[in-house]
């Protein structure tokens, strides 16, 4: 898988197997055809490096986490950007969409848990 410019932090796969994603210190996560490796999508947003990510467990979203303090959703069958979610104070180093799909929990640096309801941010 060739593209990132700089660290890979976080490599994935979606539930259904039909993506593999990436999270880089280029700001970016990037989608890919777990067939052939080939790009499908980059997802753009970030200010800060992206640490890590991951996917809902119906394969529709993903999340990842920055160090500009921040979580990004997207819907990966568009690539659309849905929620920008803020309020921790460093950067953000663990997600998690509960079973259900409804919240994502995000852990940051200082020990911060927050969760975050997915249809509204």
């Amino acid at each position: 898988l060739v593209g990132h410019g700089d660290a890979v932090m976080w490599v994935g796969q979606s539930p259904d197997g039909q993506v593999l994603a990436t999270s880089s210190w280029d700001k970016t996560v990037r989608l890919w055809s777990p067939e052939d490796g080939s790009p499908v999508k980059i997802l753009q947003g970030s200010t800060g490096q992206s640490w890590t990510a991951c996917f809902s467990r119906d394969s529709q979203f993903i999340a990842a986490g920055s160090g500009d303090k921040h979580v990004r959703i997207w819907k990966i069958a568009t690539g659309e950007l849905v929620h920008t979610l803020g309020g921790h104070t460093g950067w953000i180093r663990s997600l998690q969409f509960n079973a259900e799909g409804k919240y994502l929990v995000a852990g940051g640096e200082g020990g911060a848990v927050k969760v975050y309801d997915v249809a509204t941010g």
